[in-house]
């Protein structure tokens, strides 16, 4: 059934089968008979057992090429409507198009837009001719009938003419007999200005040679004379206009006149002026722009997408951006990926994927949804960036904080470490001097044995922190007893005028790398400590908390509702806001030369954001510090 498709015969001759079946798509959507051909040859032979509306056709192609195919056509009809599409830019080839007088010419990669736009104009040329020749058979009446005269009346006719936007006008012996308000509006001449002039008068000086060789050809009724074709007209106070002029012939009383509808085509190139501008600075750009219809197939690409994926634009034209594809992410990674851009027309995030060459690179990309005036979307819009070396960056600085850490912990270990083997030793000596005593002797032994216990699990909390970052190792963690742990082991590390409170509630368990959240708690009480010099009070709190509280903060919590916050408050002199803005810049520090390395907060601030968390700061000069980490409260195993 063809439901809401306009008539209209289409022959599309493209020999290039991707381009072929994705346009033929798109113009069998549209209009109800479309046929296609591989080449010249079997576009000459349909088009001489179709003879269509409109012909569209490839320059480049085997057999017979699509000037050749021009040429043939032309020997038969020079009313046929004929649209060019080319993926070369040759000025030449363009001038031998247009001297065949064709209607467009499309350069490739092009839009769908911009097709159906072509062919719409020639849906409404036909359209237009059909109601003016309808229109002359009717003058012709109407002259024959009454005289000339009535042309000009107010009679159905003229109402008709005077309410067209479009300029018209009446051209006999090179004089203008008949014009309309339209004409007069767009050049600034009254109808009494203009009536019985030379049309010459209103044509630009350039032009005028070109137009009037057209129009003495067609008084001659010569066939190959275009009766739809582009042009300059000047107005009253001097202003080149572009136009398009769409020309009829009519005999009134045996009189060849000339009927002219003249359409400002201002507007219609200033937007493709603005287009071609825009194109060329989004080709200028240093981000990869890629523009996709709604199932993922490539219609548009700059050059940084050519550098960035190693294919060049021919390449990537007309393929889907599964091409890309690295194999790292699952399945899954992309459905939800799919429901998400879906559901909110937009996404942001790193995808891992794979150059023509085989190399694998971190993509940051943001992609927003293009909706038409329906609301329905048309086209995906992605701006992507390699990030390769700054996640590789972020990597060497996590490691390079995790070494100043080290430092921190040494003082705790040693004594704990100490105080295990003090035990173990005291035990030792006392299990000698009881060897006959048996009873005794095993409670001994067996505080001997609890000792090495304590001794190995710290051993083991020593190699987790120092093993070498290759990734999250997301473990079921609780998270209040690991806080335990942490503030035990650095308080020792601290000055005696260091005192910690704690007020740590049972928040449950939570998927988390434990070294990174050591990482984190450890930084932000040495930098409380540093920020006292040894001297206050460290308030440490674990709690739970709903999303609106996360959101004061910055954070988004689209479907996560529950949050654990990590508050540590000191009672130092404040951050000043010059500093404030600063705080979570890599290497930067407000501590001597020697004694920081600036890398303690963005460490911070990298671990927390892998998590969807944020991390939120309170101060004021004189009252202290507070820090808080938002953690989501995520069911199940996370993928990070």
């Amino acid at each position: 059934m063809n439901f809401n498709k306009e008539q209209l015969k289409i022959v599309y001759v493209e020999d290039d089968p991707v381009i072929r079946s994705n346009t033929l798509d798109v113009l069998r959507r549209r209009y109800t008979h479309v046929y296609s051909a591989e080449d010249g040859l079997m576009g000459w032979q349909l088009y001489q057992e179709i003879m269509p509306d409109l012909v569209i056709t490839d320059i480049k192609m085997p057999v017979m090429n699509g000037l050749e195919l021009i040429k043939n056509i032309r020997e038969v009809s020079a009313e046929q409507h004929i649209l060019i599409t080319s993926a070369y830019n040759d000025s030449e080839l363009l001038i031998d198009a247009l001297n065949l007088a064709v209607d467009g010419y499309l350069i490739k990669p092009f839009l769908t837009e911009a097709l159906i736009s072509y062919v719409q104009r020639v849906v409404h040329s036909l359209n237009l001719k059909s109601e003016v020749e309808a229109y002359h058979t009717r003058l012709e009446q109407m002259v024959n009938e009454r005289t000339q005269e009535l042309l000009q009346s107010e009679g159905k006719f003229g109402a008709l003419i005077e309410k067209l936007l479009d300029g018209l006008i009446l051209i006999e012996n090179h004089k203008i007999v008949f014009s309309n308000t339209s004409i007069g509006e767009l050049l600034g001449y009254t109808k009494a200005e203009l009536l019985g002039k030379d049309y010459r008068m209103l044509i630009a000086e350039k032009e005028v040679s070109r137009v009037s060789q057209i129009h003495e050809r067609r008084l001659k009724r010569e066939g190959d004379v275009p009766e739809l074709y582009q042009t300059l007209i000047k107005s009253k106070d001097g202003r080149e206009i572009p136009v398009e002029l769409n020309v009829g012939f009519l005999t009134l009383e045996e009189v060849p006149q000339v009927l002219v509808l003249i359409r400002d085509m201002t507007k219609r190139l200033q937007m493709e002026h603005e287009r071609l501008r825009l194109e060329g600075a989004i080709d200028q750009v240093e981000e990869s722009v890629i523009i996709t219809d709604t199932t993922g197939l490539i219609v548009y690409t700059n050059r940084a997408a050519e550098k960035l994926t190693g294919y060049s634009k021919d390449e990537l034209l007309n393929s889907n951006m599964r091409i890309l594809k690295s194999g790292i992410h699952d399945e899954p990674f992309y459905a939800s990926f799919w429901r998400n851009l879906i559901d909110s027309h937009r996404f942001s995030g790193v995808f891992i994927n794979k150059r023509k060459d085989g190399t694998l690179y971190h993509e940051q990309t943001s992609i927003t949804a293009v909706l038409n005036d329906q609301g329905e979307v048309t086209h995906y819009v992605s701006v992507k960036r390699d990030v390769t070396f700054e996640l590789q960056m972020e990597k060497t600085l996590r490691n390079m904080q995790k070494l100043q850490a080290i430092g921190t912990l040494a003082g705790g270990i040693a004594h704990d470490f100490n105080n295990m083997l003090m035990g173990m030793s005291v035990y030792t000596e006392l299990a000698l001097r009881e060897l006959d005593n048996k009873a005794v002797l095993e409670g001994y032994l067996l505080n001997i044995s609890n000792e090495q216990t304590r001794a190995k699990k710290l051993i083991e909390q020593i190699l987790t922190f120092s093993r070498k970052d290759e990734g999250l190792n997301l473990v079921h963690s609780d998270l209040r007893s690991i806080t335990e742990d942490i503030l035990r082991m650095i308080t020792i590390s601290f000055s005696p005028g260091v005192t910690i409170k704690k007020d740590l509630k049972d928040v449950g368990y939570l998927w988390i790398d434990p070294t990174q959240y050591h990482q984190v708690v450890m930084n932000l009480c040495v930098n409380a400590s540093q920020a006292m010099q040894g001297q206050g009070t460290i308030e440490v709190s674990l709690r739970k908390t709903r999303s609106e509280e996360a959101q004061l903060y910055g954070a988004k919590t689209i479907g996560l509702n529950d949050w654990i916050v990590l508050t540590v408050k000191d009672t130092g002199p404040g951050i000043s806001k010059e500093i404030l803005d600063r705080i979570f810049e890599p290497f930067y520090t407000t501590k001597p030369v020697g004694e920081g390395t600036g890398l303690g907060l963005s460490t911070v601030h990298g671990i927390v954001s892998r998590y969807s968390g944020v991390v939120g700061v309170n101060t004021k000069l004189g009252e202290g510090s507070q820090f808080m980490v938002f953690l989501p409260i995520i069911h199940g195993k996370l993928s990070i």
